[in-house]
């Protein structure tokens, strides 16, 4: 028997969709176990602290248990900061970008 080419692509449709799914549920678990660390971290600054990657900066810190960086940070680190780590970093890489844009047009 022979497999038509429609099949093929139908398959391979079905695996993304399985994988986008996948993700979805694990950024919403994340989300919802504790919050994100670069979310709390935005919130928290004020002129003078550090924001460069600040959310998986307060993640490795209390993987870490380096207090005196998580009190640099001014903000509470999240319940599980294992799995928050990745998407910190996705958050912080995407407010990185947005805001160096930003600040390289002058704020136009």
């Amino acid at each position: 028997m022979v497999e038509s080419p429609n099949t093929n692509k139908s398959v391979a449709i079905e695996m993304r969709c399985n994988r986008f799914r996948r993700v979805t549920v694990l950024s919403l678990c994340a989300l919802l176990l504790g919050g994100c660390a670069t979310a709390r971290t935005m919130v928290a600054y004020q002129p003078g602290y550090p924001w460069f990657m600040s959310g998986t900066r307060l993640d490795i810190a209390a993987i870490r248990g380096d207090q005196a960086a998580v009190d640099r940070s001014h903000a509470k680190p999240p319940a599980f900061p294992r799995v928050d780590l990745p998407f910190s970093f996705g958050a912080d890489l995407f407010s990185w970008i947005l805001l160096g844009s930003v600040a390289m047009s002058g704020g136009r």
